[in-house]
């Protein structure tokens, strides 16, 4: 590969070969990443030759080498064309390497699989449906990942090495805990389930919020705000309950709409602060028997309209 590209930025390579070059270049990323690195250290390593490289007049030069007296063929000079060239070789395989080990590993959720990601630290990461994540290789100084989407972490603990997810334009920062974060274009949601994290603003560290087991804060409009009692069911999606008890039935609806993935209405606004009595919690429950169970309890009905539901009538009970 090395002598492809040296070939093409000497301009020695033929039209036919230059041709193909071109089109693998344009065909293979891993290629143009490569050939990026090595003609910016080509560029500098000829940055004081002349501005055009004769190669016919070099390759007179290098018979002329050739030819004297064998004695003479360790000279300074000769040991420092070897050593410029070896460096280079080595500046490239280390450029290559470098941009290898940077590279992420990329996960997206299957359909159908609930199975968690786990890294090499022993961290677990279970993604939501439409979600991808980037995880980058483990170093002595930090664990970094990028989301885009929604995720649970449970995150290993490791004090002297911090995790780091990135989602949106926020960062979040751990040492060990377990939280959800949920990114949607500008808007991204987080809760502590346990531990504790440092939420902020990629673009304002001086925002950052201290989180703690059961708080939560939501990044919208370029403001971080803490949330205040904040709801049961912000990682409902993975524990697989629901749970609706002692909060407002407007919260109700909303937080099923997002675990059910299915829009939900209430017709008579009188009902939307109503709160029901009793402990209302549910294991990987049905949309239809929660809504049974709802309208029973304020005196309502359901209808089913597509991937609509309804809820019309009913009074606080």
């Amino acid at each position: 590969m090395e002598e492809r590209m040296g070939r093409y930025l000497s301009g020695e390579a033929g039209g036919e070969e230059k041709a193909v070059f071109e089109r693998d270049l344009a065909l293979d990323p891993v290629l143009r990443d490569h050939f990026s690195a090595f003609q910016r250290m080509w560029q500098a390593a000829s940055s004081d030759s002349h501005s055009e490289w004769n190669t016919d007049k070099a390759w007179q030069q290098f018979k002329q080498y050739n030819q004297i007296d064998p004695v003479q063929t360790n000279s300074p000079i000769r040991r420092l064309s070897w050593a410029v060239a070896a460096a280079l070789f080595l500046a490239v395989g280390a450029a290559v390497f470098l941009w290898y080990q940077a590279k992420p590993d990329s996960y997206a959720y299957e359909d159908q699989k609930d199975d968690h990601i786990l890294l090499a630290d022993g961290t677990k990461i279970y993604l939501n449906a439409g979600s991808t994540i980037d995880v980058f290789p483990l170093t002595k100084k930090q664990r970094r990942v990028h989301l885009q989407g929604e995720a649970f972490f449970e995150v290993a603990s490791d004090p002297t090495r911090p995790f780091i997810a990135e989602s949106g334009e926020t960062v979040t920062e751990v040492v060990g805990t377990s939280f959800n974060l949920h990114q949607s274009g500008s808007k991204t949601e987080i809760f502590v389930r346990e531990g504790k994290v440092i939420f902020r603003s990629k673009l304002d560290s001086g925002s950052a919020l201290a989180l703690t087991s059961g708080e939560a804060a939501v990044f919208q409009d370029a403001q971080i705000v803490r949330l205040v009692n904040p709801s049961p069911n912000m990682q409902s999606w993975h524990s697989k309950q629901l749970d609706l008890s002692g909060i407002p039935i407007e919260v109700m609806i909303s937080d099923m709409s997002r675990y059910f993935n299915r829009e939900i209405m209430i017709e008579n606004e009188s009902v939307k602060d109503c709160k029901l009595g009793g402990k209302l919690l549910f294991n990987e429950p049905k949309i239809e028997n929660v809504l049974a169970i709802i309208a029973a309890t304020i005196n309502a009905n359901v209808e089913m309209d597509g991937d609509k539901c309804i809820i019309r009538g009913g009074k606080c009970p």
